[in-house]
């Protein structure tokens, strides 16, 4: 900070701070069918879902990698809340190393943590005497030059561009696979049985021999990012996400778990909604100030 002093004024100074500041909003619901939220996240300046706080806002800068994620535990599926827990607190615990990593070193140390949380994951399901268990997870790594994004399963990134949604994961399901094959057009996979029938997943792997996490082209940071559940997926499309986002409601996240909710909310939703600092800044204040509201 004292450099920026000696060598620019204040607006100049603040001016280049902004240019570093995140604004960051959760928001995690149980839905209006389902009796547990089996949803979970890891959020920098947040951190994992607090079961009495469920929508969250901070600004955040960008001094240091910062991470976010969202877990989905395997909906039918036996102790999905407790797999989402799991990868979510596993993930807090390698912050720190993904933090101090190498650009290199990066892809290396997130499947390191990914099999950690799987293994995590396979020892809860032999105490817990279930025949399997498990969560997707979506994960963007920021720095003050781009986005990287990383996923396993179905739970999804999107970046908003010239007022539409665009996205960036690909699902990992027998539908999109069937898709990717011109087998199913859109709509069919979409409507399909198969369209939550998972390909990959942590938890998945009962043999030790490791997790692959999906990988993707760097993306900028300068433009919002979205990542969610399928729960917000399932009940919005994407045109209704992108409208939604383009409002700059004051609580994105909230705004958009509230849209799934009107829609039917028959899944647990989630959201964590990245903004760079201009994006909503004539209303950013009474966002960062109100930390308390259920989703």
């Amino acid at each position: 900070m004292g450099v920026l002093q000696n060598l620019f004024g204040k607006a100049d100074q603040d001016e280049m701070l902004a240019d570093y500041m995140l604004h960051v909003y959760t928001a995690s619901h149980t839905g209006c069918l389902r009796t547990e939220n089996q949803d979970y996240f890891y959020a920098d300046g947040i951190g994992t879902r607090e079961e009495e706080k469920e929508c969250h806002a901070v600004a955040e800068n960008l001094e240091r990698r910062k991470f976010f994620a969202v877990f989905d535990g395997m909906g039918g599926e036996a102790f999905g809340a407790e797999a989402s827990a799991i990868a979510a607190h596993t993930l807090a615990e390698y912050i720190p190393q993904l933090s101090e990593a190498e650009d290199s070193e990066l892809l290396l140390m997130i499947n390191r943590f990914a099999d950690t949380a799987n293994d995590r994951i396979q020892r809860m399901i032999e105490d817990r005497q279930c025949v399997r268990s498990g969560t997707t997870m979506v994960l963007v790594c920021m720095d003050d030059e781009k986005a990287q994004v990383f996923s396993i399963g179905d739970s999804r990134v999107y970046q908003l561009r010239n007022g539409h949604v665009v996205q960036i994961t690909d699902d990992q399901t027998v539908a999109a696979e069937k898709l990717r094959a011109n087998l199913y057009t859109e709509e069919e996979a979409r409507i399909s049985h198969d369209a939550h029938a998972l390909t990959a997943y942590i938890g998945m792997d009962n043999r030790g021999i490791g997790l692959s996490v999906q990988t993707y082209p760097a993306i900028s940071r300068f433009d919002p990012l979205l990542l969610c559940s399928d729960g917000l997926t399932d009940m919005c499309t994407d045109d209704q996400i992108s409208t939604v986002l383009n409002t700059k409601p004051v609580h994105p996240a909230k705004a958009l778990a509230e849209q799934a909710i009107a829609n039917g909310g028959y899944d647990n939703v989630t959201c964590i909604v990245i903004c760079p600092a201009e994006y909503n800044a004539h209303n950013e204040e009474s966002a960062l100030s109100d930390t308390s509201e259920e989703g």
